[in-house]
Formats: structure tokens, sequence, C-alpha cells
């Protein structure tokens, strides 16, 4: 295999192992391999404080409204102020006609800013509202375009470290199959053989791995072992 199409395998593994710290796939998600990046939706809550606050506005709007409308109704000392929506001014504070003059002037029209008088009502907005309106509008988009950005810089930082990650790669495999053969060999009760420097071949209680776990799981037989002994003759084995 080419060494740099090993590195691209390795790191994108590497890539989805690592995002699944921040990548949520429960019961919302059903499937990773469902995940749609253009979407937006893999990105776990509470990584990126400002993708939080996108998504609460984007699910929460109303919500966020509300409490809106509570602080401004505080600061106005008003508890019949609303806010309000059409298609023309969008979102607006509504009070009634007989609070303009407190509403026009000082200090409150610092923060309150005339839009519309009508026969019973006069409406405002302010700049806090206006964000506000903004963020709820954009929300999702900048929602999708925050989880893209968070993602190409994780995918970013992984690549740069390709080669650590091959090496890591490379050990973890190593081991990985030292601590699997460890494993079934104490399970099987196997021993390592003994080599030196003679013609002698011995084997003591031999047995074959595959046939023995075969006749194991598919009969109530048992593999026999067998004894091989072979004193000072040159010969070739055959394994397979």
């Amino acid at each position: 295999m080419n060494n740099n199409k090993y590195i691209y395998i390795i790191c994108k593994y590497m890539v989805v192992i690592f995002l699944s710290t921040y990548i949520s796939v429960s019961a919302e998600n059903n499937d990773a391999n469902q995940i749609n990046i253009k979407e937006g939706e893999f990105i776990k809550n509470c990584f990126d404080y400002n993708l939080d606050k996108h998504r609460m506005l984007r699910d929460q709007g109303k919500k966020v409204l509300a409490q809106l409308q509570q602080n401004l109704a505080l600061r106005a000392n008003i508890s019949s102020l609303k806010i309000k929506h059409n298609n023309v001014l969008g979102y607006f504070v509504e009070v009634s006609a007989r609070h303009s003059k407190n509403m026009l002037s000082p200090p409150l029209n610092e923060v309150f800013i005339h839009r519309q008088t009508t026969a019973n009502s006069i409406r405002f907005t302010t700049i806090s509202l206006g964000e506000t309106e903004s963020e709820i509008i954009n929300a999702k988009n900048c929602a999708i375009a925050l989880e893209n950005r968070i993602f190409e810089k994780i995918q970013s930082d992984i690549l740069q470290c390709a080669s650590q990650i091959l090496n890591t790669a490379k050990s973890i495999a190593e081991v990985d199959v030292i601590c699997s053969l460890s494993k079934i060999a104490k399970e099987g009760r196997w021993c390592k053989p003994l080599v030196d420097g003679t013609r002698s071949f011995e084997v003591i209680d031999g047995r074959h791995p595959v046939v023995e776990q075969a006749l194991r799981e598919s009969s109530e037989n048992y593999f026999i072992p067998n004894n091989c002994t072979k004193v000072a003759v040159k010969m070739m084995q055959i394994f397979g």
C-alpha cells in the first residue's frame, strides 16, 4: 500500500475516533452514518459556547423573547409591555398610548427607539431586540456554518499530527497482536517452542489449534495430542 494512502486511512479513522468525543451519536441521530455535515447537528452540546447560543436561539426563540420582554418591562416599569411581530416592522416593543410621554422622555428614550404610533398604542425597538431578532433569524445558518468550521479545525489539527498518529497506530497494532496472542495462548495452554542449534525435532503432546477448536465447537470429540520425535535428521517441515 502506498505510504501516503496508508497515512490517509489511519488519519481518517483517528478522526472518527477523536470526533466521537464531540460528535453526538445517540437517539437523536440514530446512526453515525446518517450524519450530514451540511445539515449540522453532529457536534455535541457544551463543546462550543457560541454554537450552543445559536442552537438555543434557533430552538427556543420564543423563550428568549419572553425573557427579553420581562427585562424590558422591568426597565420601563410597565407590566403590560409586550414584544410583538408583524411583516412590516418585524419584532417590536408595544405599550399602550398612555405611556407614550414617559417612553419618549429621558432616560427611557435612550433605550427605546420610537418606530410607530397608532391610535391605541406606541411601538419601539431597542438595540438588544434588534440584535436578538437578527440572531434568531440567522441562528440556524450560523449554527451549521460554525459546526463546519469546528469540524474543519479538528480535521486540520489531526492531519498536522499525521506522522505521530501513524506511529501511534503502528504501536497500538503491535500491542493488540501481542495481547491477543497472549490471551489465546493462555486460554489454550500453548507453550513457546525451544529452538536450539541441533537437528533434533521433538514435539510432546502436540495439538493443532484450529482443528482442536473446530472439534470442541462442532462435537463432543476432543483433539488427541500427538508426539513427534526426530533425532539428528535433515528434514523440511511444511505448515499450512
